[in-house]
């Protein structure tokens, strides 16, 4: 990890510790991964404690909250990007947790019950999935 991730990163968790309505922060993607260069985006996957009724305020809290970061972090709109863990579609909410990068959690608990849910519904569409195929080739 270089120098200039590592000031990104310590800048976003500090945001995120900051953030009361935050709960859990990943890094994913190819910086979460490991493999990056300079011009790799930061992509961020966060858990909310609130669950705002307005569909339209729950879609954009995670952009807003991007373009906030961004400022603060000197970063442009391009290279930063956030995702509510749970909005997401699933096969990217696994590749979040797979990634195994969570740069905050203050919930223990609901880390674990963020992970256990998306791995349940993934395990339930590769069940279906297999079952369908099998019926399909019958």
């Amino acid at each position: 990890m270089d120098s200039k991730q590592q000031s990104v990163e310590a800048q976003v968790v500090e945001l995120a510790r900051n953030n009361k309505d935050l709960v859990i922060l990943w890094l994913y993607g190819s910086r979460g991964e490991g493999g990056y260069n300079a011009d790799s985006d930061y992509d961020f996957a966060v858990a909310f404690k609130s669950f705002p009724q307005n569909g339209a305020e729950c879609q954009l809290r995670p952009q807003l909250l991007a373009i906030d970061w961004c400022k603060a972090t000197n970063l442009s709109e391009s290279m930063l990007s956030i995702v509510d863990i749970n909005l997401a579609p699933i096969p990217l909410s696994v590749n979040i947790i797979e990634s195994n990068q969570v740069l905050l959690c203050q919930n223990d608990l609901r880390l674990i019950n963020e992970e256990n849910r998306i791995t349940g519904i993934w395990n339930d569409i590769q069940w279906h999935q297999k079952h369908q195929l099998s019926r399909e080739l019958q």
